[in-house]
């Protein structure tokens, strides 16, 4: 049971990450391409604080942090790639 809320916390964590990086996407798409670059490197730079998040705090989880990490890029991933079709299909505007 410990395995599934870990990576239950994880998911969840992960899904912050990714409406936070929706969101700074959202907010370069309106001011140009430059900041479109800037954003991407932005995101990648989030992606890795969620995950050295887990990782330091490894000592402190009451679950398997292995587990945690697994469910925050599993979010991390399929919430992206729903943000990135709602994003390509005119709906985040």
């Amino acid at each position: 049971m410990s395995y599934v809320i870990g990576f239950l916390a994880g998911a969840a964590w992960g899904v912050l990450g990714a409406c936070l990086n929706h969101y700074v996407l959202g907010r370069a798409l309106r001011g140009g391409d430059r900041k479109v670059l800037g954003a991407n490197l932005l995101r990648v730079l989030i992606d890795l604080a969620l995950l050295a998040a887990v990782v330091l705090a490894r000592g402190a989880l009451p679950f398997p942090y292995e587990m945690a990490l697994a469910g925050t890029v599993s979010a991390l991933g399929m919430t992206g790639i729903y943000f990135a079709f709602r994003t390509a299909s005119g709906r985040d505007e």
